[in-house]
């Protein structure tokens, strides 16, 4: 049994978070009021608390991500839903689609042959696509068999 520094209880050892500098080997604050004075720390520090995670998050960039692609097999219709809503919040947008617009600009004249063979290509998929099928899209009267 320990008496917790901040409110004062009576608890058993496996209350309290291990800290090898103390004598007992655990803390002085029970684990309720570690987590309590951490909780209001952050909302109290939210910038802090957001550069700290982006730290933490590019240090070991592989490992959240596939933390975070098993979660997303093992939950495939919530991860769904994040999507979706991720997309609907973002796709109406002006801004967004302004931003996408200047990033798809300045990657095609990065490198313009590059962007050219890719349109050259998309092209040849679909010529050969006509002349498999024998049908053509329309704008005004969708597919059209020209046979």
């Amino acid at each position: 049994m320990k008496k917790c520094h901040s409110c004062g209880k009576l608890k058993s050892l496996e209350e309290f978070h291990a800290n090898k500098n103390s004598k007992d080997g655990k803390s002085g604050d029970c684990k309720g009021c570690a987590i309590q004075r951490t909780k209001k720390w952050a909302s109290e520090h939210p910038d802090r608390v957001k550069e700290q995670n982006k730290e933490f998050y590019l240090r070991d960039k592989e490992k959240y991500k596939e933390r975070a692609r098993l979660w997303a097999l093992a939950n495939p219709e919530k991860s769904q839903a994040i999507k979706n809503s991720w997309y609907q919040r973002k796709k109406k947008t002006k801004e967004y689609r302004e931003k996408r617009k200047e990033q798809n600009r300045a990657l095609y004249h990065a490198d313009i042959e590059f962007s050219r063979a890719q349109v050259r290509e998309e092209q040849a998929k679909r010529r050969q696509s006509t002349l498999d099928t024998g049908e053509i899209w329309s704008i005004s009267k969708g597919w059209i068999n020209y046979n």
